[in-house]
This record gives C-alpha cells, sequence and structure tokens, in this order.
C-alpha cells in the first residue's frame, strides 16, 4: 500500500505537467496569431490604400462626367473626353497586370527624381497601395521593367528614357569616376 502523501504528490506532478504542455500549446498559438494579426494588418493597409486610390480615380471620374454634362457634350463626347484624360493621367486599368506594373514604374521613378533599382521601384509601387494579383510580384516587377518601354537602364537602375539623367546622380558617377582614376593612380606608382 502506498503513502497517501505520495499518492497526492504524483497527482499533483501529473497535473502540473498537463498544465505545461497546456500553456506551451497557448503560447504557440498565441505566436502564431501574431503573426497572423501582422500579417492581416499588412494586408488591411494595402487594400486601405488601393481602396482610397480607387475612391479618389472614382471621384475624379464623376467630376468629369459632371463637367461634360455641365457643358452639354453628348454622352459619346464624354466617353471620349473621359477616356482620353484617364489615359493622359496615367489611368490604365485597362491594362494587363504587367502593362500596369510599367506604367506605375515609370510613375514611380518620375516621382521620386532619381534613378531607381528594381527592388525600390517595388517598394515604390506597394507604397501606392497596388495589390499584385501575380504570385510572384518581385519577379514580375523585374520582367515589366525589362520591356517598359518609358524606362531604360541606367547603372544598377532604371531611369526615363527621355529624360536627362538628374545632376546628383551625374556627380555620382564623376565622383566614381575620379575614385577609379585615384586608384590606378595608386596601382601605377606601387608597381
Amino acid at each position: 500500500m502506498q503513502n497517501p502523501s505520495q499518492d497526492f504528490l504524483a497527482l499533483m506532478k501529473t497535473n502540473i505537467a498537463k498544465k505545461r504542455e497546456e500553456l506551451d500549446r497557448l503560447v504557440s498559438l498565441v505566436q502564431r496569431l501574431k503573426v497572423e494579426l501582422a500579417e492581416d494588418e499588412r494586408l488591411y493597409g494595402q487594400v486601405e490604400k488601393y481602396a482610397k486610390a480607387e475612391e479618389k480615380t472614382t471621384s475624379a471620374f464623376v467630376d468629369k462626367v459632371a463637367k461634360g454634362f455641365a457643358n452639354n457634350l453628348a454622352p459619346e463626347e464624354i466617353s471620349t473626353n473621359v477616356e482620353q484624360s484617364t489615359e493622359a493621367a496615367g489611368d490604365s486599368s485597362h491594362l494587363n497586370e504587367s502593362q500596369h506594373i510599367r506604367a506605375m514604374a515609370a510613375h514611380v521613378v518620375r516621382e521620386a527624381g532619381r534613378v531607381m533599382s528594381s527592388p525600390q521601384i517595388l517598394a515604390g509601387i506597394l507604397d501606392t497601395g497596388y495589390v499584385f494579383r501575380s504570385a510572384n510580384p518581385t519577379e514580375l516587377v523585374k520582367k515589366a521593367l525589362k520591356r517598359a518601354p518609358g524606362l531604360r537602364k541606367a547603372g544598377r537602375g532604371y531611369w526615363l528614357k527621355d529624360a536627362e539623367l538628374p545632376t546628383d546622380q551625374s556627380k555620382t558617377s564623376k565622383s566614381k569616376s575620379a575614385s577609379a582614376r585615384r586608384r590606378n593612380d595608386n596601382v601605377g606608382s606601387q608597381a
């Protein structure tokens, strides 16, 4: 026959082990929920930015239509005016995703006013609130940039095709050339 205090201690030890297991399970659940919550908040932010951008676009569209009616234009004239003004403004909702990315990339580079790398352009596009349909936005942006008619390769990044490089970019390349010349001079003097 076992001592009653020994039975009680064994029971307590079992209860403690069960509670530890439950605590470990709950801690794991909390960590998983924190990760899911952070992802949901990030996605919410992207969708919210996208919705605000859509709201602005819709508002601009309604304003253009209202101005057309105020000027007694026929519906087909209003439609033509709205299409022309949205194309001029860079609205590319009718384009496929790659074409849309090319248009947005040119806009992002123009707004930044500097040569930008592919990851910087991707970040700029995401900052606009755009939500990618592609499973791999990084690859999509890289491929789209190679075929972007409004952009050209400039060093390790991209710049507007029909614009001169920004002056600060030129200074950077000149200073690199000067430092390269100094290195070459030092190598020649050591020989």
